[in-house]
């Protein structure tokens, strides 16, 4: 099966609060057709965004945050047969300490 790693992280800035999605990596960098990105921020609004083919290491997608609560991330990447597979789904939280 073809991997890849992504980095899901807030970016901290009570100003422009942005949930950054990068490319890490992962033995399916070649062959994964593109990877979206779903926010769903803790006011209920939905952002969402395409990281396109060529895929590289560092590649990246910035969706906008809230600073209130916890917004929740969802990314899936698009196999060579066209299948979509979740590869993350999990709270990002605005700053943790």
């Amino acid at each position: 099966m073809w991997s890849l790693e992504v980095q899901v992280y807030s970016n901290g800035e009570a100003i422009n609060p942005q949930i950054i999605t990068v490319i890490r990596g992962g033995k399916g960098l070649n062959f994964i057709q593109q990877v979206d990105v779903k926010v769903t921020k803790s006011d209920g609004i939905v952002e969402n965004g395409i990281i396109a083919k060529p895929l590289s290491v560092g590649k990246s997608v910035s969706l906008p945050g809230t600073t209130k609560y916890i917004d929740r991330a969802e990314v899936w990447a698009t196999d060579p047969q066209g299948n979509k597979v979740k590869i993350f789904d999990d709270y990002v939280c605005f700053r943790c300490y």
